[in-house]
């Protein structure tokens, strides 16, 4: 399952809400009225969705899982930027968001770096060791002055550096590494093989409205515990151009699925170099190769009282 979401301040959307429901917002800057569902819960298996209620403009928002599952979601834009929201897990299909106004004592819009943007992990943990080793890597973004470059029509190469800090030494210091592909915008994905995946993003300028070029459409392996310098593996290409506002997740089956993208200060489907592109396309890590099937884990079912 996956939770999609977008802003709801552009115009209605084609999903309609359902059951004659609609949400009143009078400081809404499209609509004041809206019917149409700005969120849908997607069931991968089933290739269906169902459409969810957000009330305040989630633009830019920020957000994170609790221990129990639930997602939240904090922030936006406009009436949305001081408000909570917490999307529980369905139960017999029952289950929608629930919006906190008001709960951030300050405005949350664009908390991460913009438009610069880069992309951090904390690196998977080996609890064999007797002392555990936590370690960050933070990669990608654009030089210094990009984003005026790129508004005045001039579109140099993203960063293609990595930083890898082991935060739990006593004094840490970067330990700097390159990626194969320059990469302003990208998604970096914690796989089950405890490898990381390096995901969508532009090779020339920063994020931002018609302010980035060259999709990159090459994904990138990382493996952590390789030697320094055979770290870093290519992938095969994804078919569909993707630049501002795509993103990546990893679903339970190990495919790491990626969707959207708009460059466009409003929706635009035509007469541009990137249109607005609304698909999802999925992208088989290594592991899920035929030749891996045999030693691949499985979920398997028993009906053995273990007691």
């Amino acid at each position: 399952m996956v939770v999609m979401f977008d802003r709801t301040d552009f115009s209605p959307s084609n999903i309609s809400l359902g059951g004659g429901r609609c949400w009143f917002d009078p400081a809404d800057t499209a609509l004041q009225v809206d019917c149409t569902a700005h969120s849908v819960f997607y069931d991968v298996a089933s290739n269906s969705f169902q459409p969810l209620m957000v009330q305040t403009d989630l633009w830019f928002s920020s957000g994170a899982f609790l221990p129990n599952g639930t997602l939240v979601q904090t922030g936006g834009y406009n009436d949305g930027d001081h408000v909570i929201r917490a999307f529980t897990p369905c139960i017999n299909d029952i289950c929608d968001w629930i919006e906190t106004p008001n709960y951030l004592a300050e405005r949350r819009c664009e908390p991460r770096n913009y438009p610069s943007s880069g992309s951090s992990v904390l690196l998977p943990l080996d609890q064999n060791k007797p002392d555990i080793e936590v370690k960050v890597m933070i990669c990608s973004g654009a030089p210094r002055r990009s984003h005026r470059q790129a508004l005045e029509g001039t579109f140099g190469e993203a960063v293609s550096s990595c930083g890898r800090l082991k935060v739990s030494d006593r004094n840490p210091s970067w330990e700097v590494e390159y990626m194969p592909i320059s990469r302003v915008m990208g998604d970096m994905v914690i796989l089950p093989s405890g490898d990381i995946i390096i995901i969508i993003g532009a090779e020339k300028r920063t994020a931002g409205w018609e302010a980035s070029d060259d999709p990159v459409t090459t994904p990138v392996i990382y493996r952590p515990t390789d030697e320094r310098n055979n770290r870093f593996w290519t992938m095969e290409p994804l078919p569909t151009l993707r630049l501002c506002h795509s993103m990546a997740v990893l679903l339970p089956d190990g495919q790491v699925p990626v969707g959207g993208s708009n460059p466009h200060v409003y929706y635009n489907f035509t007469r541009v170099k990137f249109p607005t592109e609304l698909s999802l396309e999925s992208f088989s890590p290594p592991y899920l190769s035929v030749e891996y099937r045999l030693i691949r884990p499985r979920i398997i079912v028993t009906t053995q009282n273990p007691g």
